[in-house]
Parts: C-alpha cells; structure tokens; sequence
C-alpha cells in the first residue's frame, strides 16, 4: 500500500494537479445514475456538470461490464462506451461496482487511462451498515482496497457503508470503528478518500458530536452525503442541518460550549453532498 501512495504522490507532482479536484468538492455538479445513451448524452452536454455517478454490473446476456442499476440486469450503455466517452469529456467519473466480478474487468480498461487529468472514484459499499448489521457485504474489505490500488494508485477510493433505509437507524460508533480498521489495516489513514454516507442516515444522530465526525477528525478521508436511487429527495433544511452537524460550528456555538471543536470549520473543504434536493419543502 505505501508503494500505491508513492505512485499517487508521484502522479500528482507530475502532472501540477490540485488533489481536491480529484476527491469530493461542493463545486461538483453531479450527474446521477448514468445508465444509459440518452443519460450519457444528456449528462456530457450539460456544462453544469462535473462529475458523473453510474452503477456497474454484469450483463448477462453479453458477459460484459454494463451500466445498469439492480434490478435491472440490462442497458444500451457498455461500460468500455462509458468509460471511452467519459474519459473523453475530461468530466470526474465515480464508478459504482454492484457486483464483485465486474471490477477486474473494469480496472483493466481503466488502465488505459490512467494518465489524463481528470479524477476517477472506485465506489464499494464494503462494510454492512444501519439496517444491514448482520449481513455480509458482498464486497470484501481487503480485497476490493488491494485490487483498486494495485490497478490504479491515482485512483480516489470511495468506500462505503451496506444500508437499508427502511430499517435503519444512525451511524454508530461499531459503523465507524469498523470503517477505522479498515483504513488502519491498508495504511489508509492518511490517504484521500472518500468515505460515503447516507444524508439522512448522518443526520439521524443528535449527539453534538456524531460518531462519523471521528472520520474528519482522525483520517484523511472526505464524507461525501449523498441519496440514493429511488431515495425521495432531501429537503433543503436537512441540508443546513447537515451542515452545522459536520462543520459549519458558529462562534458563538464555541463561547456557550467550551469543548466545541473550534477547528471544525476546517471541515468546510471535506464535507460534500451529491443529493436531490426537494423543489419544494
């Protein structure tokens, strides 16, 4: 793993980068699920976007890696067309593996662009989360970090967290602990990342200090919010209160609270949010 981040550092001095361009930014514009030709189309024709998100799976009638979100089990959309074009936009690309024997694969084509300057995110859920406890993730932890980074070292991981929202209660402090053996165990504690969390499911939590305010505080890594496919969207509100929990600490919340954390406004840069949000609230 220190010859991966090696690579990294190495792949950022050469080539001049500013690394938050590779990892979550509240400058982003998100595309979601771009499983399709016409989502494809639509997504690099809109200026307003700069990141795409789409899910991976395989297809099996072509025996390929295809661009489709479970339960669907096909789409017009190959992953090599994805990947081709997508590379081509110079648009952030975050590719959401759905099943385990797709990412070789995968890796394998991304090969072919590993040096053009744009940021690719290999997303996971690898650890079972609020209303998945009990439950193996069909991703192992270990395995899915070493494939990653032995294929692609400038790659950002994003490693999540299984959930079901309709049993689930907040992060707990076991979710995160899990999650920090994980990053210990892949000398990853101090790698930028991107640790990927429900919106609804951070903000659950009402402690002042909620349990995944630990990953700001002892790692490297980004949160990145998001909803979820066929998640109804989030109101405006809940994004404010997401906000305050996480990083927007005022001055007068520190003077009232002398335990406050005063840095935590330092957070601002790696609390992102890829969500639909409500017209309407």
């Amino acid at each position: 793993m220190q010859a991966a981040q090696e690579a990294w550092n190495s792949l950022v001095s050469k080539k001049q980068m500013v690394i938050e361009l590779w990892i979550s930014s509240v400058d982003q514009g998100w595309a979601h699920s771009v499983c399709s030709q016409a989502d494809l189309a639509k997504a690099l024709a809109d200026v307003e976007v700069t990141a795409i998100e789409s899910d991976i799976i395989m297809s099996p009638s072509l025996g390929i890696p295809i661009m489709a979100h479970p339960p669907a089990i096909e789409s017009d959309l190959t992953f090599s067309e994805f990947l081709q074009r997508g590379v081509a936009s110079g648009k952030h690309l975050k590719l959401d593996f759905k099943q385990p024997d797709v990412v070789q694969d995968c890796l394998k084509m991304c090969q072919q662009y590993s040096d053009r300057f744009q940021g690719i995110w290999l997303n996971a859920d690898i650890l079972p989360g609020p209303g998945k406890e009990g439950m193996q993730p069909i991703f192992e932890a270990d395995s899915f970090v070493k494939m990653c980074l032995d294929a692609l070292p400038g790659a950002c991981l994003s490693l999540g967290w299984c959930v079901d929202l309709g049993l689930a209660g907040p992060y707990e402090d076991y979710h995160v602990d899990e999650m920090f053996d994980v990053l210990s165990r892949n000398s990853l504690l101090e790698a930028r990342l991107v640790i990927p969390v429900n919106l609804r499911l951070a903000i659950m939590n009402s402690e002042s200090r909620p349990p995944l305010l630990r990953l700001l505080e002892n790692t490297a890594c980004e949160l990145l919010l998001w909803t979820g496919f066929g998640e109804p969207p989030i109101s405006y509100q809940d994004i404010q209160y997401a906000r305050h929990m996480y990083y927007a600490v005022e001055p007068d919340d520190i003077e009232d609270d002398p335990d406050a954390p005063a840095q935590r406004s330092c957070y601002r840069d790696r609390v992102a949010f890829d969500v639909i949000v409500a017209q309407k609230w």
